[in-house]
């Protein structure tokens, strides 16, 4: 016979069993609600670290697109202005057709790279920072571009010569290489470091095709043909070429806008 008293104590070691096993069971749960929380807190840093990646690539594709456009544009003028020079005609079309079927394919990457960012979007609260990044990088890109334009206002003197171009004395052309220097970040002085073979009117010719001067125009201003410059500059692209390694085929006028 159990008495009343081993009865409590029965009830009492049941009591404290179950209540064991609850507390059990909640730790378990508390257990794999933070696994689970901390789970979800992996998972949406790494689509946010996904979106990142994908959104810096998708600013380098906007970029080259932008850049590809305003070359093209660059070259559509040329080529309407400079048609007597059949030579350099040629080359230039090859380069738009090749900057055109660039600007394809990278929009063709684009557009897969949205649907892929679309896949991977996170909830609002939880998207803003990858949207002020692609944001802060628009309004990088853009403030770069204008602070380039502002810089080559400050030179009224380049704004004369493209609508007035005129032959150009010693000083003058110095003072375009000095503006060249000063607006990118010493293309002249580097251009002659690393290609110590070209002479000072190719380096001249080149400083002249980065501020964005025509054919006709650098015919005008070296007092030359534009036949002569056309072929200064294949012979300077073949010097900067060979002694860079470079195997693009890009025109030398692209070339140097990139430099």
């Amino acid at each position: 016979m159990i008495t009343q008293n081993q009865q409590l104590e029965l009830e009492k070691v049941y009591t404290s069993r179950l209540l064991l096993l609850l507390i059990i069971i909640v730790l378990v749960l508390l257990v794999l609600l933070v696994y689970f929380y901390q789970r979800r807190k992996i998972a949406i840093h790494e689509k946010g670290e996904e979106l990142n990646r994908l959104g810096l690539r998708l600013h380098e594709h906007e970029s080259l697109m932008d850049r590809n456009n305003a070359y093209i544009a660059e070259l559509e003028a040329q080529i309407a202005e400079g048609r007597e020079a059949s030579d350099q005609l040629g080359e230039q079309e090859e380069t738009l057709a090749s900057l055109r079927k660039e600007n394809d394919s990278l929009r063709r990457d684009a557009d897969r790279l949205r649907k892929e960012m679309e896949k991977l979007r996170l909830p609002s609260e939880e998207s803003g920072g990858t949207e002020r990044i692609a944001a802060e990088l628009r309004q990088t890109r853009q403030e770069n571009e204008e602070l380039r334009i502002r810089m080559l206002e400050r030179y009224p003197e380049l704004s004369s010569l493209h609508a007035h171009p005129v032959y150009l004395q010693a000083e003058g052309m110095s003072r375009l290489r000095q503006i060249c220097d000063t607006v990118y970040g010493g293309f002249c002085r580097r251009l002659s470091q690393s290609v110590p073979s070209l002479s000072e009117y190719e380096v001249e010719l080149c400083c002249l095709i980065k501020l964005r001067f025509t054919v006709g125009e650098i015919a005008t201003l070296l007092g030359i043909s534009p036949s002569s410059v056309s072929t200064s500059k294949h012979r300077v692209k073949k010097k900067i070429y060979s002694c860079l390694g470079i195997t693009d085929k890009k025109s030398l006028d692209l070339w140097a806008w990139e430099a």
